[in-house]
């Protein structure tokens, strides 16, 4: 490792390769990241999580990051707090996919105001 010119220090990098292993040398960061979401694909939260970092791995996935991050609004288990969660990500990605999902959580809290419409 090269840090401004100057090696690391044996003991250093030892440490650093035994601690810093939760992706395997053989698993790239998508793949990994791929495998998480598709464990975790029954839970909001989780599932935000992944594909916030598949959008930021690959800047040309993001109208499917879009797609199946308003698609978590369908969950069974998907909680308010995480629909919230989900309209707040799907705003700062200014998604076209923010309407469909805005009517889909009303339909299912209807007395909650944020998911009115903003138009």
């Amino acid at each position: 490792m090269d840090n401004g010119g100057s090696e690391l220090q044996p003991k250093s990098a030892e440490l650093i390769k035994s601690e810093f292993n939760l992706i395997p040398k053989s698993t790239t960061a998508s793949q990994f990241n791929d495998e998480y979401l598709a464990r975790h694909k029954d839970c909001a939260r989780r599932a935000l999580s992944a594909l916030k970092v598949r959008k930021l791995l690959f800047p040309e996935s993001a109208l499917a990051s879009e797609k199946d991050a308003a698609a978590v609004i369908k969950l069974r288990s998907i909680t308010f707090e995480e629909a919230r969660e989900a309209l707040d990500l799907l705003s700062s990605w200014k998604s076209s996919q923010l309407d469909n999902f805005r009517q889909a959580a009303a339909t299912k809290w209807p007395k909650a105001t944020i998911f009115a419409s903003s138009s």
